[in-house]
């Protein structure tokens, strides 16, 4: 019976089991994004490794434009000067000490931050290559006008350095919390957009990663929380649900391969069931655990074969029946993706021997029936016949 091979891959942050099915290799990742508001955003995703891969010797066939908040300097002006033509008869020196001044404005407010935990700052300009084309990639971040609604008694801030880490947010505030619309920049290079709540990121966010990766979806207290979009820098993606920054529940995943991962998912690895199907036509449906093809289920070859029956840590493993294009059938018990133990190997042309093997082979005495029913009792030794009775 067919031998399963593991093939390691490259180290990543969390490889995917590896099954040798047929010479395949994919790719699997786990993503994780953390915002950590007050700290440098030290996680970056690593791309997605190949998985699933699983060769059977059962016959001879080997086979973003950033979107922006208008700048409250607008709103401090008009309030400060009566027109906009009044402006230009106000001399330089005296603008600068004006907008300096109105700037202190803000800080008497309830809601804004201490003056000892944020400096006002210029908008940072995104100089990581990676999150600029990634950025670039994508449609402008759309924000809900229902939602904003929540967030309607928040003040707007012009950009705000963290003194000890050195994050820039530029948003909205409450109780000296980020609260509403709000983007932040990190010191190397990853950059959010989306909701805050009590100073975390809350409701429907996305942040990209230095590597270029990004998230987008559901946050809840700065994890993500709910139902995401995750694609690393490769183009490799997963969609759907998500619990503590990790895959969980119901979710699509895709690889650059071809390959393709639907089902369950626990604690970010397949669990439960789910159907891979591989970019050359091979397709297993049924239960996964940790990562690993174990339980009952189907893997059908791109030639036709097709193995029905119990698996173990990606192996056949327990009874199960595979059948052949030419007809055979085997219907037995399986150890390590080979025959052992019981079974019966059914010919096309109606025969059946009956029998014992050890790996993957007929060992011991057998019973073979001929067409008309005639019995032959013989002993085999490693597949061979070596004596009748």
């Amino acid at each position: 019976m067919g031998t399963v091979c593991v093939k390691k891959q490259s180290p990543s942050k969390r490889l995917q089991p590896q099954i040798q099915i047929q010479s395949i290799k994919t790719q699997n990742t786990v993503p994780s994004a953390s915002l950590n508001i007050e700290n440098k955003h030290q996680k970056t995703q690593q791309p997605q490794q190949q998985t699933n891969v699983i060769q059977v010797k059962e016959n001879s066939l080997r086979q973003q434009l950033l979107s922006e908040f208008t700048s409250p300097r607008t709103d401090i002006n008009d309030r400060s000067i009566q027109s906009k033509s009044e402006l230009t008869k106000v001399e330089p020196s005296k603008l600068s000490s004006l907008n300096q001044e109105a700037d202190k404005n803000y800080f008497k407010s309830e809601h804004a931050p201490d003056q000892d935990l944020t400096v006002q700052v210029e908008e940072p300009k995104i100089s990581n290559i990676k999150v600029f084309k990634t950025l670039n990639t994508l449609k402008p971040f759309r924000y809900d006008l229902e939602e904003d609604k929540k967030f309607n008694d928040c003040i707007k801030l012009p950009p705000q350095s963290f003194i000890n880490t050195g994050i820039i947010y530029i948003g909205q505030w409450k109780n000296k919390q980020k609260q509403g619309r709000g983007r932040q920049y990190w010191s190397d290079g990853a950059y959010y957009e989306g909701y805050w709540q009590n100073h975390a990121a809350n409701g429907f966010g996305r942040l990209i990663h230095p590597d270029g990766s990004y998230y987008e979806g559901n946050w809840i207290d700065d994890l993500q929380q709910g139902f995401g979009k995750y694609v690393d820098c490769e183009g490799n993606y997963y969609e759907g649900e998500w619990k503590d920054d990790e895959k969980h529940g119901q979710g699509f995943e895709y690889w650059i391969s071809g390959d393709t991962y639907q089902g369950q998912y626990l604690g970010g690895l397949k669990n439960g069931i789910g159907i891979y199907t591989w970019s050359n036509g091979n397709r297993y449906e049924g239960t996964y655990v940790q990562d690993q093809i174990q339980g009952f289920g189907t893997y059908i070859w791109s030639d036709g074969q097709e193995y029905n029956g119990e698996w173990f840590q990606n192996q056949m493993h327990g009874k199960g029946t595979y059948k052949w294009t030419n007809g055979n059938k085997f219907v037995g018990n399986y150890k390590e993706d080979k025959k052992e133990g019981q079974g019966i190997f059914y010919f096309s042309d109606g025969r059946t021997l009956k029998g014992t093997w050890i790996l993957g082979k007929q060992h011991g005495l057998g019973v073979l029936t001929e067409l008309d029913a005639k019995e032959i009792i013989g002993i085999w030794d490693k597949g061979q016949l070596v004596s009748k009775q």
